[in-house]
């Protein structure tokens, strides 16, 4: 479902991987493209690993709006609909917190990467590993088609986490239906 209404001026995303469930912190500022703008849509997808569960979700939003409802979409992946705190009007920024939480480490696909389905200026992404838990390599998505991030290769992009066990990579204007972000082999 593609969201109409407003898109996306800046994405930013910190993955926690250093907690006991994998956490999302997400910051999302909207531009609203139609007038009465009320609530909005933010959509994740939780591809499970090959003989485990699937990962439950669970979402809240920490400012800039309030969670109306989560939806479970074929396929695997969540829908969290957020009401705004005032109807926005064309050209309008507004500004909400999210955070997700995932059921457990085992049962996540070990990559966060984002395929826009509206337009985006920017996506910015950190992932934080533990330090005792540091993936045998670690490497950057640009613009893959699903099938190419799902190969699970470490390719030529490489990253190498800091003193803190972070990576970040930052991407302007991704295009719609591509993968960007981040990949590594536990």
């Amino acid at each position: 479902h593609t969201p109409t209404g407003w898109y996306l001026e800046e994405f930013r995303v910190v993955l926690r991987m250093d907690t006991a469930v994998p956490e999302s912190h997400e910051q999302r500022r909207i531009v609203a493209t139609r007038a009465g703008l009320d609530e909005v849509m933010a959509w994740l997808d939780v591809p499970g690993v090959p003989g485990a569960s699937a990962p439950d979700v669970e979402g809240e939003v920490t400012y800039g709006g309030r969670l109306l409802r989560r939806e479970l979409q074929p396929g695997g992946g969540f829908q969290f609909i957020v009401k705004l705190p005032a109807p926005l009007q064309p050209g309008d920024k507004h500004e909400y917190g999210l955070v997700v939480r995932l059921s457990g480490h085992e049962r996540m696909t070990p990559h966060c990467i984002f395929t826009p389905e509206c337009r985006c200026d920017l996506y910015d992404l950190r992932v934080r590993f533990g330090p005792d838990q540091l993936p045998r390599w670690i490497r950057r998505v640009t613009a893959e088609t699903v099938r190419r991030f799902q190969a699970g290769e470490p390719g030529e992009d490489l990253l190498t986490p800091d003193a803190a066990g972070e990576v970040h990579a930052a991407f302007r204007h991704p295009a719609m239906y591509l993968g960007y972000g981040i990949q590594w082999q536990p």
